[in-house]
């Protein structure tokens, strides 16, 4: 059985209101779970996890359920869905 590698997106994040501007650039499979996205950007960008965090895409919300956003008919918990499923 053959097994096809994941594609790698190239990922550039800004800080908005910043200057000068703050930035990275990420290469990541396309593949990796929302959940672990967000552990990289904290990652890269050397933050520690001291704020909700959501990620959206048209009217959908996607992140952790403990943060109180979840009850929504526009939210989803993000530990099923890769950034492939978004693209």
């Amino acid at each position: 059985m053959v097994r096809l590698l994941p594609k790698i997106y190239q990922v550039t994040v800004t800080l908005q209101g910043i200057h000068p501007p703050i930035w990275r650039r990420l290469l990541i499979p396309s593949d990796l779970f929302l959940h672990d996205f967000h552990k990289v950007l904290q990652t890269a960008m050397g933050w520690d996890n001291q704020h909700i965090h959501l990620f959206l895409k048209g009217n959908k919300l996607f992140g952790s359920e403990e943060t109180g956003w979840g009850s929504g008919s526009h939210f989803q918990d993000y530990t099923a869905i890769r950034v492939n499923d978004l693209l």
